[in-house]
């Protein structure tokens, strides 16, 4: 009888524990899940940005890049003059300066400047896709 009761302690005790270790692979292989799905979405969001370079305007101080947003609108973050990271001064063919926050609209014109010169220019949007012109 004693001897079926440490069996029983045993039994119950390695259940247990298979039990939650059952249960964290369960809780891991969502988590892995949702983080594909997540960067399924974001792959789809890149898919659905589309940049066309109009001109390129090299000047001594800075440099800057005309393009129009021939896809979703898109929230330009860093820009790279050369290697060199700025925040990008965007602006209307008018002259009005976006906000840094403020989406590039569908079919419209822009001129993208950077603090320094250079003659290869990448643009990156707030979703990680890059543009490089020059």
């Amino acid at each position: 009888m004693n001897q079926l009761i440490q069996y029983v302690l045993i039994f119950g005790v390695t259940g247990v524990f298979f039990a939650a270790l059952y249960a964290a692979s369960l809780q891991e292989v969502s988590d892995s899940a949702m983080s594909h799905n997540e960067m399924f979405e974001l792959y789809k969001r890149q898919a659905g940005e589309h940049i066309m370079l109009v001109g390129f305007v090299r000047h001594t101080p800075s440099v800057a890049v005309d393009i129009v947003n021939v896809g979703n609108p898109v929230v330009l973050v860093d820009m790279y003059a050369d290697g060199s990271r700025s925040v990008p001064t965007v602006s209307l063919p008018d002259g009005r300066v976006l906000a840094a926050d403020e989406p590039l609209e569908t079919g419209k014109a822009y001129r993208v400047t950077a603090a320094g010169p250079g003659t290869e220019v990448a643009v990156a949007t707030e979703n990680g896709r890059v543009f490089k012109f020059g």
